[in-house]
């Protein structure tokens, strides 16, 4: 993809690899960073006939410094699928938010098929969360924990399903009557936000029934990790309320079934925790993270309730 401009973190000139180059191996490793077959992922198709021509190196003698530089740095370079991949490129060019990481992975379909794109799925450990959920929305192929953790889920409920059948053989001449599957493990999360909801006497008037529509939200809001750390503590999301109420109590547009909505990609759950709607009463915009909960057991407090 071409580009007016490329970064490149000063930093380099003091890594002990980048060091080790030669002065003819660094101009070949900056070419690679800087020149206009990059693209905005790092990982891309690379000719390395056009890499020698642009620098004015000898093919064979450009191959050679090539070869040593991927090695030196940990590139990864596959001959086959000619593609070249940068494993730490989103340490330094990680997106601002998600609708730029969505504009940036439109790049991933001039891409071959390679070697290297399951490490790329992988490669996720400098993503901010907002970031994270527009990167595996905007995957055009399948996370692979995604999978896994959906055959988790399905391999408990069948042994909780096998338990019950097995209990229920147990007693001579009675049949085991059939029954549905038990309920995913998670709901227990989902259960307890209603009811803490419910509770807050200022929410009552948007009470929540496990309706059919809210139960599918939940559902779909799981199937997003990002997310997920966040839904595993329902007590840190009714606190995030609280500390906005000022903001939330007078809009029209907030309920339940807001929390699981998305704008540009980003999950709105994610900009509530994030502190995007922060009370505006001086309140400082901290992220209420797994752990920073309200009492469990407290009961409604004058107008609010106590959290």
């Amino acid at each position: 993809m071409a580009a007016k401009y490329r970064k490149v973190d000063p930093r380099v000139w003091n890594d002990e690899k980048f060091r080790q180059l030669s002065p003819d191996d660094k101009l070949v490793a900056l070419y690679c960073l800087t020149c206009d077959q990059t693209n905005r992922i790092g990982l891309f198709v690379f000719s390395v006939g056009k890499a020698a021509e642009d620098i004015g190196l000898a093919p064979d003698d450009f191959t050679g410094r090539f070869d040593r530089v991927c090695e030196t740095l940990s590139w990864r370079w596959d001959r086959v699928s000619r593609t070249l991949y940068f494993p730490m490129w989103w340490k330094y060019n990680a997106p601002d938010n998600g609708k730029h990481m969505l504009g940036c992975l439109q790049d991933l379909h001039d891409i071959p098929r390679s070697p290297f794109l399951q490490a790329f799925c992988d490669n996720t450990q400098w993503f901010k969360p907002p970031v994270l959920a527009a990167f595996e929305k905007g995957m055009p192929y399948p996370m692979p924990y995604q999978e896994q953790e959906q055959e988790q889920e399905q391999e408990q409920e069948q042994e909780c399903a096998q338990q019950v059948a097995s209990h229920a053989g147990l007693l001579p001449g009675v049949e085991a009557e059939p029954s549905e599957p038990p309920p995913p493990l998670h709901h227990q999360y989902r259960d307890e936000l209603a009811s803490g909801w419910n509770k807050v006497a200022w929410l009552r008037k948007l009470q929540v029934p496990l309706a059919v529509s809210y139960q599918e939200a939940w559902d779909k809001g799981w199937r997003n990790t990002a997310l997920r750390t966040y839904m595993r503590d329902p007590p840190a999301i009714l606190r995030r309320i609280h500390d906005s109420e000022s903001v939330l109590r007078d809009n029209g547009w907030f309920n339940f079934a807001w929390l699981f909505g998305q704008k540009h990609g980003i999950k709105n759950l994610t900009k509530l925790m994030e502190g995007n709607y922060v009370d505006s009463n001086g309140r400082q915009k901290v992220t209420a993270g797994p752990g920073q909960i309200y009492d469990r057991d407290a009961t409604d407090d004058g107008e609010h309730g106590k959290l």
